[in-house]
């Protein structure tokens, strides 16, 4: 047997971040890298799955794992099957090397998607973090009915549920270590993210989308703000007008501030009232979730009503607490 380190993710919205911040919560320099990053997020206005039309994400979602502290690399599963007549193989192979896999696994043949075990077919990004030649089995982790869990599931299991993801769908398996470089709390970075964030920018993207049409994105406090108009658009539509994900990660990304600012006040002086304008904004996102919770078990249009008066309010105050973070002597000088 053989079983990697992992520990429960500091935020689990979206396996992309969910999974890598397992993985690399055991590095020394973890703190560091994530107060230094995942303080922008964005909206795609052209989702290409409908399911994510009304989704935000932070902008980090897709490189946690190339971050400094791992190395990572991408076999195409085609390669899994060519080199081996059994993936069992080589993915026990990348265990025993240190190696962390995240791949597709197709929930319908993994007994803890109990809403998709032999019911449903689904491929679901999925954790391979360890296995057990007595019980026969992996350690993987997921979104198991909605909550991320590190759970078991046997070796037929993930082979089955491996080799019959439809070739369609992502074709590559990750394959990530635990680096050795130390990674330090980079204030200018931090103080440059938040900045953006609030002006609702992203230079780099902003840039390549001159050459690119692929970025659709809209930025920071106004990914918020558009929610406000696409909400009521798509309730009066009667199409589906609630992501859950969007809202949990905003009181997500809210607790992440408050924990970051802790860092800042070690460098700067924040008055404490300003923490506790930041705390409160932090109380409101996660009435803002449970509010979404409640219409989607009720529908009951008051429920989108609330949401639209406290998410503008929530907008409006994160944007003045921002404009006086970013004015403290020492902070503005950086900006």
């Amino acid at each position: 047997m053989k079983v990697l380190e992992v520990n429960k993710p500091i935020i689990a919205v979206m396996p992309e971040h969910a999974h890598a911040l397992s993985i690399i919560s055991a590095h020394e320099s973890y703190e560091n890298w994530i107060f230094s990053n995942l303080i922008q997020v964005f909206h795609d206005q052209k989702a290409v799955v409908d399911n994510d039309k009304l989704l935000i994400r932070f902008l980090d979602d897709g490189f946690i794992h190339k971050s400094r502290i791992t190395k990572f690399e991408e076999v195409q599963k085609s390669t899994f099957s060519r080199w081996f007549s059994d993936v069992l193989k080589p993915l026990m192979d990348c265990i025993d090397n240190n190696t962390y896999i995240i791949t597709l696994l197709d929930s319908f043949y993994i007994p803890k998607h109990r809403p998709y075990y032999k019911t449903i077919h689904r491929p679901h990004m999925t954790l391979i973090y360890g296995y057990c030649l007595i019980e026969q089995c992996f350690f993987i982790a997921d979104f198991f009915e909605g909550f991320y869990s590190f759970e078991k599931a046997s070796f037929e299991e993930v082979r089955l549920g491996f080799e019959n993801v439809p070739p369609g769908d992502w074709s590559k398996v990750s394959l990530i270590q635990k680096g050795e470089n130390q990674y330090n709390f980079d204030l200018h970075h931090v103080i440059k993210s938040i900045k953006e964030y609030k002006l609702s920018i992203c230079p780099h993207e902003q840039v390549l989308r001159g050459t690119n049409n692929m970025f659709n994105n809209v930025y920071g406090l106004d990914a918020y703000r558009i929610m406000l108009e696409l909400i009521p658009f798509y309730f009066a539509l009667g199409e589906e007008c609630m992501d859950i994900r969007s809202f949990h990660l905003m009181y997500e990304h809210k607790k992440l501030m408050i924990l970051r600012l802790n860092i800042l006040g070690s460098i700067f002086k924040i008055d404490s009232e300003l923490i506790q304008g930041f705390k409160e904004i932090e109380q409101e996102a996660l009435i803002l979730r449970n509010i979404g919770l409640k219409y989607l078990l009720t529908k009951n249009k008051q429920c989108i009503e609330n949401i639209l008066i406290l998410l503008t309010r929530l907008i409006k105050k994160e944007d003045e607490l921002l404009s006086q973070l970013l004015d403290i002597k020492g902070i503005k000088i950086l900006t």
